[in-house]
């Protein structure tokens, strides 16, 4: 297994359990879905991690447009479902590239993590 890539992350999207208090959650990006993963971003303003909650489409979205390089959203998203648990985009300030790191865990390791945080 490598280690984290050297550099400030940019973004972060994580898999959560939002079981409790679900109805205080609605993902920003379509108002309509409960969340289910966690999105940490690095604000340009103050240059710290922020976070919200995304539904699945909405993180699939995120992922789709980061892999483009745009933020063009007439795609059908259905065609782009990838499977992940974990994402991370990492940016290298010394040769000015950005790295993905995307996790899947096992069914067995998603069940206890997800136990866990409840």
């Amino acid at each position: 297994m490598r280690k984290r890539p050297d550099g400030k992350m940019l973004w972060s999207l994580e898999r959560h359990n939002l079981h409790t208090d679900l109805w205080d959650h609605i993902c920003p990006g379509c108002q309509q879905a409960p969340p289910i993963y966690v999105h940490s971003y690095l604000t340009e303003s103050q240059d710290r991690l922020a976070s919200m909650y995304l539904c699945e489409k909405c993180a699939q979205k995120k992922l789709a447009e980061w892999l483009r390089c745009s933020d063009r959203t007439d795609y059908r998203i259905f065609e782009h479902i990838t499977d992940f648990d974990a994402a991370s985009v990492y940016h290298n300030e010394q040769n000015d590239e950005e790295n993905l790191i995307i996790t899947r865990w096992s069914h067995d390791q998603r069940q206890r993590r997800l136990r866990d945080k409840e």
